[in-house]
């Protein structure tokens, strides 16, 4: 059996796969473990921000946005909510990217826990005045943290795969 090669493949495949990778972490992030909500929403983010970083021409808005809803529909979420930290988040790793291409992983890697984490500040907020749940302060600086120590796995994944999709371009 062989495999396809990563770099053979047509645009919009490549497209779909950094969409598939979106939509996986999306639901994974559904899971509950035991009575801990974790990694809800912020594993998402940490695909988002790295594809956004190592290979941006392959991730449209659009799919955002389709996922975005898809996640509010599953977490019974007012429609909108997830796209818009999504697009916050498209919007502000986009205006980080030109800084952050010939930085330090460890530069991106705090800009990735500073994004997220007013990106997470503004979505809680919002659930916040726009619903009667009190949300739990302590359970996004947990999942920060977790998704902090998670993204250099997140993001060595990401790039091996855009340096691969862009081989032979």
């Amino acid at each position: 059996m062989t495999i396809l090669p990563l770099y053979s493949m047509p645009p919009f495949l490549q497209r779909a796969l950094v969409n598939f990778h979106i939509a996986m972490a999306g639901l994974c992030s559904l899971i509950h473990w035991g009575n801990y909500p974790g990694l809800r929403i912020l594993v998402p983010n940490a695909f988002i921000f790295a594809w956004l970083i190592y290979a941006p021409d392959l991730f449209r808005l659009s799919s955002l946005f389709i996922i975005g809803l898809i996640m509010d529909s599953l977490m019974n979420l007012p429609l909108g909510i997830s796209f818009g930290s999504y697009w916050l988040l498209w919007w502000m790793t986009l205006g980080q990217r030109s800084f952050l291409a010939g930085q330090r992983f460890l530069i991106g890697w705090l800009s990735f826990l500073i994004t997220t984490g007013i990106v997470e500040l503004f979505r809680s907020s919002i659930l916040a005045f726009s619903s009667d749940a009190v949300g739990s302060w302590h359970i996004l600086g947990y999942d920060m943290l977790v998704v902090f120590i998670l993204y250099p796995l997140i993001a060595m994944h990401v790039r091996w795969i855009a340096l691969r999709l862009k081989q032979l371009e």
